[in-house]
C-alpha cells in the first residue's frame, strides 16, 4: 500500500519483492551472525536492514536514508513489527555521527565501492567491515578504492528465484584490527 502511494521501490509485484528485496537482503545473513551493531546506509524501503533485523533480534540496527518519505515508511514498519532494536534515521550518510561506530556497515546497490568507502567508511569501527551488494563488479571499481581500505573478499551468491547472481564485497580498513 505504501509503495503505491509513495513509490518506495520500482518493484511492483509482491512476488518479485520476495526475491528481489527480501531474499536478496538475507544472503548476507551468514556474515552478520556475530554482529553487535549494524548500519544500513541508503536503506530506502528498509532493505537490507529490516529483513536482517528480523532475523537477528539481538543485534542493534541503524537504518539511514536521505529520503524522508522512505524513512517515515521504515519507522512505521519498525513500530508495526515491534523491532525495538532498530532505529531509522533521516540523514545523509556523510553527516551522520556514528558514535562508537558499527562493526558492520551495509550498502545494497547504493553507489560505487569507492564512493561507499568515502561516504560511509567513517561509520565503521577500526575492526569493522563494510559490506556492499553489487549486481556485478566493474574492474574500475577496484581501481577507485581509497587507499584507506582494501577488499577482503568478493563472494558471488545465488539469490533464490533470481536469474542473476549477486556479488557481495567485504572491505576493511587497511589498519583493520591494529
Amino acid at each position: 500500500q505504501w509503495n503505491q502511494v509513495h513509490n518506495l521501490t520500482a518493484v511492483r509485484r509482491f512476488e518479485d519483492m520476495i526475491d528481489r528485496h527480501l531474499l536478496d537482503s538475507l544472503v548476507a545473513l551468514p556474515y552478520l551472525e556475530s554482529a553487535k551493531r549494524v548500519c544500513d546506509v541508503g536503506t530506502g524501503a528498509g532493505f537490507p536492514g529490516l529483513p536482517l533485523a528480523i532475523a537477528l533480534p539481538e543485534v542493534e540496527f541503524v537504518l539511514l536514508d536521505a529520503s524522508l518519505k522512505k524513512i517515515q515508511f521504515v519507522q512505521q514498519a519498525i513500530l508495526t513489527l515491534g523491532l525495538k532494536h532498530v532505529t531509522a534515521v533521516h540523514t545523509r550518510v556523510e553527516q551522520f555521527d556514528a558514535g562508537p561506530g558499527f562493526d558492520w556497515v551495509l550498502s545494497r546497490a547504493m553507489t560505487s565501492l569507492g564512493d561507499f568507502v568515502r561516504l560511509a567508511g567513517h561509520l565503521a569501527t577500526q575492526e569493522g567491515t563494510l559490506l556492499a551488494w553489487k549486481g556485478n563488479l566493474e574492474a574500475n571499481e577496484r581501481e577507485d578504492m581509497p587507499s584507506t581500505h582494501r577488499i577482503r573478499q568478493i563472494k558471488t551468491v545465488n539469490v533464490p528465484g533470481e536469474a542473476k547472481n549477486r556479488v557481495l564485497v567485504l572491505m576493511d580498513a587497511i589498519n583493520h584490527g591494529a
